[in-house]
């Protein structure tokens, strides 16, 4: 009599391929929306949690998740606001430090436009951070809009090597 080999597929790498296209789309479609549905789930989340916790008469736990909860759900965009001003301030120093450290080094490339190159990345920096400090609401947009691109290219790639080996 022949045994029979039972090969076992693992399906999460085909599940996190789908869930990286769909988080993909949900960054292009709502852009800074996402932020905003996110901290409103995830008040949700800590307002159930909390009261799981009421039930089980876990009286602290239960008061810090619904504050913090209630807390998500109110000021979550403000907070997500001042984390991209802080975002954009290290973006500005970072660039500057780096043109500092470049400058300060004396380094050149060989050739001119390879000499802009190496100044072009602290360069995008401070000009990412500035635009985040000057127009936060349209840089934020092209930010999620990129995101959601890089992910739903990511996804693709993810969900073909995935099926590919199956």
């Amino acid at each position: 009599m022949k045994n029979k080999v039972r090969v076992k597929r693992d399906f999460s790498p085909v599940l996190n391929a789908i869930l990286t296209i769909l988080l993909g789309v949900l960054f292009i479609v709502l852009k800074q929306n996402v932020i905003k549905y996110a901290m409103t789930v995830f008040g949700v989340v800590l307002l159930v949690l909390a009261v799981v916790d009421l039930i089980d008469h876990i009286i602290p736990a239960a008061i810090i998740k619904a504050v913090i909860g209630v807390l998500a759900i109110v000021f979550g965009w403000v907070l997500v606001s001042a984390a991209l001003y802080i975002l954009a301030a290290l973006l500005i120093i970072y660039g500057l430090v780096q043109i500092y450290e470049l400058a300060r080094a004396k380094v050149k490339a060989s050739k001119a436009a390879y000499t802009l190159l190496i100044y072009a990345v602290p360069a995008a920096s401070i000009a990412a951070g500035l635009c985040l400090f000057i127009n936060q609401g349209g840089t934020v947009t092209w930010v999620f809009i990129l995101t959601g691109v890089l992910l739903l290219v990511e996804g693709v790639l993810s969900l073909a090597n995935a099926v590919s080996r199956s």
